[in-house]
Order: C-alpha cells, then structure tokens, then sequence
C-alpha cells in the first residue's frame, strides 16, 4: 500500500496575504471592512459595482464579495482561496 502524499501548504498572514493580492489599476480603493473574524478591503471595480476582498482569519484564506449598489445584492465570487488563487481569479474574471 502506497502512504498518501499531502501537500502542506503554509499559511499566510493577513498583511502577506494584502501585500500579495495584484489589486487592478482602474480598481478604486473605498474602505477596510473588517469583521469579527475577516478583515476587508472595498474596491469600486466600476460605476456602481464595488468588491470586497476579505481574509478569514479562522481558515487563513481569502475569497471576495461582489455588491451592486444599483438593485443592493451581494454575491460570493470566490472562497476559501490562497491571494495566489484569488490573483488568478481576479486576471481572468475581474479585468
């Protein structure tokens, strides 16, 4: 019987995960947003479409929250991500 390999991956801490997160050009900071057990950071993506990306700092992933402000509604794009896998996400998806 062959043992199972599991691949250990580090934690990030919640300033290397923001300092690692590729934040767009055209993106325009707002506000942190943090919460009992997330930090956050708001970003207008464009006119009435704002992000936020937040760190959970049980799980030490990220994930990131789309609001629209035109009908109120907030969606989960993404969670429990790595800023490596939230950097690809936002190349592909968000610009």
């Amino acid at each position: 019987m062959t043992p199972l390999k599991s691949k250990i991956m580090k934690d990030e801490t919640p300033q290397q995960f923001f300092d690692n997160i590729q934040i767009p050009i055209s993106w325009r900071f707002g506000k942190n947003a943090d919460y009992p057990n997330s930090i956050g950071r708001v970003y207008e993506i464009k006119p009435g479409i704002w992000v936020r990306i937040f760190f959970f700092t049980i799980t030490s992933r990220g994930g990131i929250v789309e609001c629209n402000m035109k009908d109120n509604s907030k969606r989960t794009l993404i969670d429990n991500k790595t800023s490596e896998q939230l950097n690809e996400y936002i190349k592909q998806n968000l610009t």
